[in-house]
């Protein structure tokens, strides 16, 4: 009695590592194996443990990824913004109307500004997470 072994198709094995579908074709036909591009293309043994040697970091990071919850639902039905958030304030400075408003643009930013001053225009944004990322590598500027 054999025992058979079950691989992947193409683009199954793409989304299983989180690289890209030409990545993976790629990177099999830089070590030696004759691949096709088609999604459906069944990869041998070999191939398979090929990409799960390379791109074990790449599966790992994905599966933490999944793991990441996000807030729904009535986190953010307070953040959202009714007619009655909005906020206009005209001053004159130096014999020109500034007009400052809030709660009209950018509804999805966490706070935003939108001055006029003539045919003069500028918005600012802000976004803020509620919940902090652990050992995130960067700073989001």
């Amino acid at each position: 009695m054999t025992t058979t072994t079950t691989t992947p198709r193409l683009l199954a094995a793409a989304k299983e590592f989180n690289i890209g579908k030409e990545t993976l074709v790629e990177f099999l036909g830089d070590k030696g194996f004759e691949i096709s591009s088609n999604p459906s293309t069944k990869l041998t043994e070999q191939m398979y443990k090929a990409l799960q040697v390379e791109f074990a970091q790449d599966k790992a990071a994905k599966r933490k990824s999944d793991e990441i919850a996000l807030p729904k639902g009535s986190l953010l039905d307070g953040i959202r913004k009714t007619k009655e958030d909005m906020t206009t304030v005209e001053v004159e400075v130096g014999g020109k109307k500034i007009t400052l408003e809030t709660g009209r643009l950018a509804k999805q930013a966490n706070g935003a500004v939108f001055l006029s001053m003539g045919e003069t225009s500028l918005l600012c944004t802000v976004v803020s997470t509620l919940v902090a990322k652990p050992n995130q590598p960067f700073f989001p500027l």
